[in-house]
């Protein structure tokens, strides 16, 4: 199909085809795909954009790769039932067009040299298939909300794997020299007494030099203590890595004045690890 759509791009042509069986292959983990077209059947207007231009047969042959950074990618507007999960990506094309009757032929560069200033791989929800996983009141019918919560618990989204997540937070948690006193993997005791659940591993570090004054002034702090952060997968797919809030730890145990601060480097280090 041809057609106009000036809300696109004002120079707007553009094509919709049916992609055959085979013709996109997307890698496992989705962090890369390709897309291949042969001899697709379009129509041309070299008189564009005459309302009356002649439509002349014409066919197209394309070729593209997309493959992920680690930059992710998350977009979630309820207002325009939108969601975006995925990652910027490097884009590569090449392509091949004929106008038989015209005798016309324009072949791109090879894939190898092209490039594309912007581009990104990953899944995306809109309109009555947003809807259709959403309440009104933006909540997942059936699985978890859009932003999973529970007081003082702050959610990001990651773009990995829970096992890959945990892998790269922990390597960001050694890195600045914390310790890692465990990796506790939910699933995994769950399956050893018969039973299943989702994936769910959390990994528990700290440094006595921050911690011990806060339980020096508050012992019951010692409840949440040493830090964790749950990485653990929705029924939806999505991976979440959760954490408690230092300001809702530091309110809950009325932590003296200066000592918040020794629980507040969860979030960049989570942050590190998400990139």
């Amino acid at each position: 199909m041809h057609d106009f759509h000036p809300p696109i791009r004002q120079s707007g042509l553009y094509w919709v085809v049916d992609v055959p069986e085979r013709g996109l292959d997307v890698s496992a983990d989705g962090r890369s795909a390709s897309l291949r077209l042969t001899r697709v059947e379009v129509i041309d207007q070299p008189r564009w954009p005459a309302p009356d231009a002649e439509g002349l047969p014409a066919s197209l042959d394309i070729t593209m790769r997309w493959i992920a950074t680690d930059e992710p990618v998350v977009i979630e507007d309820p207002g325009k039932q939108f969601r975006f999960q995925g990652w910027k990506a490097h884009c590569e094309l090449e392509a091949r067009v004929e106008v038989p009757s015209i005798r016309f032929t324009w072949k791109s560069d090879a894939i190898e040299t092209s490039r594309a200033d912007f581009a990104l791989i990953g899944e995306e929800a809109n309109g009555k298939y947003y809807l259709q996983q959403h309440s009104v009141a933006g909540a997942i019918v059936g699985t978890q909300p859009a932003v999973p919560s529970a007081d003082g618990v702050i959610s990001k989204p990651s773009p990995y794997s829970v096992d890959e997540t945990i892998r790269r937070l922990e390597e960001v948690v050694r890195g600045k020299g914390l310790t890692v006193f465990a990796r506790i993997d939910h699933r995994s005791g769950a399956s050893e007494v018969g039973l299943d659940m989702q994936d769910e591993q959390v990994l528990i570090f700290g440094n006595p030099r921050a911690g011990t004054p806060l339980m020096v002034a508050r012992p019951l702090v010692g409840i949440d203590l040493p830090l964790r952060v749950l990485v653990w997968r929705a029924s939806d797919g999505r991976v979440w890595a959760s954490y408690h809030d230092s300001v809702f730890i530091s309110r809950r145990y009325g932590l003296p004045d200066g000592l918040e601060k020794n629980l507040a480097g969860v979030a960049a280090l989570v942050d590190a690890a998400l990139r």
